[in-house]
């Protein structure tokens, strides 16, 4: 049996699929475990095939550039002062922004002169007029221009933490950190990147009580335990339960329920060989609404789903790729860790009054 598989693979790694489809048919072994077979080749051939951009495609000066100029922006802070300081700003901000975005408008307008693979996708999926969730081409400009806009952000909302102390920090930061999420929010919603969406909504929450708690605290001096209570702590409530904030507004927007049927799954981390780290799946779920057909690739999961199952799936009726099967996104738990740290702080002045 072994190398009848080694056979398999052999043949398949050398792009004679249907030759390795006939080798799999013949085998003395269960129908399951042929449809598993299949599913693997099927997935390498469509990796072999479809697999994205040509690495000699990819240009390499944005990336170095974007590197560069992170580390410009974050060394700038400690390394010069007054003008030479802001000029050095000012070029980092190029590096990492305008430098990458003239590439990705350069790389939309080649991509948007052939016919994307999605279509390709969807005839490998037996349903040539398929709305399929994923392998979409590059963002619009300017969806691709807010992201790193918010990118930015994030890093000037770090500076800031080298410029100010105290509350007066945590402000600053807050305000940076707060328009880079709304930026990220708005981005995923025009991409239709629904999970992502809820996730960036969530963040605005507790970033703005944090917010609120900075100014209430600048304005307000004698009451830091109060506004702690009142501000941080339902900001760190928002994070430490966070998978059940995210289940209850997926389960909100995605009111009509359907049968979907499981047609692959995709491997991420383990690849076709079970390796050290924890491998994570993806389900692609085949379901019809309305008269059209969708193909939709679900959120990553430790968890494999069962090839062929059939299972029942909550929609959005105004974006039926916005899915809810009961899940949470893996990351939940850096929110968890981050909502902790948050929740420590704002009981830390009831925690030094108990007795010891």
């Amino acid at each position: 049996m072994d190398s009848e598989l080694e056979l398999i693979f052999s043949l398949a790694n050398e792009r004679k699929y249907d030759e390795t489809r006939k080798t799999i048919e013949a085998l003395d072994i269960s129908a399951s475990r042929k449809a598993t077979l299949n599913m693997q080749i099927w997935q390498m051939q469509r990796n072999a095939e479809f697999a994205g951009y040509d690495p000699e495609r990819i240009p390499k000066f944005p990336v170095i550039s974007m590197i560069l100029g992170f580390v410009l922006l974050i060394s700038t802070g400690f390394l010069f002062k007054g003008s030479l300081q802001d000029f050095f700003f000012v070029i980092g901000l190029i590096m990492v922004g305008a430098i990458p975005a003239y590439y990705c408008i350069k790389e939309k307008n080649l991509i948007d002169s052939v016919t994307h693979k999605r279509d390709k996708e969807a005839q490998m999926y037996a349903e040539e007029n398929a709305d399929i969730n994923f392998s979409r081409p590059l963002p619009a400009p300017h969806i691709v221009l807010m992201g790193i806009s918010a990118g930015v952000l994030f890093i000037i909302g770090l500076l800031m933490t080298n410029l100010f102390n105290g509350t007066a920090k945590v402000l600053a930061a807050s305000i940076f950190f707060l328009t880079g999420f709304m930026l990220m929010y708005l981005c995923c919603k025009k991409n239709s990147n629904h999970n992502a969406a809820v996730s960036f909504m969530l963040l605005c929450a507790s970033t703005f009580l944090i917010l609120i708690y900075s100014l209430f605290s600048l304005t307000i001096t004698d009451s830091d335990t109060l506004s702690r209570l009142v501000f941080l702590l339902p900001s760190s409530i928002i994070l430490l339960f966070f998978p059940v904030f995210f289940r209850v507004v997926k389960r909100f927007q995605c009111t009509e329920s359907l049968e979907a049927e499981c047609i692959d799954i995709l491997s991420i981390g383990g690849g076709y060989i079970r390796s050290s780290h924890r491998p994570r799946y993806h389900a692609i779920w085949k379901y019809s609404y309305h008269g059209t057909v969708y193909i939709h690739k679900d959120m990553a999961s430790y968890k494999s789903p069962i090839y062929g199952e059939h299972t029942e799936l909550r929609i959005d009726p105004n974006a039926p790729h916005n899915t809810y099967r009961g899940k949470s996104p893996i990351i939940s738990i850096c929110f968890i860790v981050a909502g902790l740290f948050i929740a420590v702080y704002a009981l830390a002045p009831l925690i030094e009054k108990l007795p010891y």
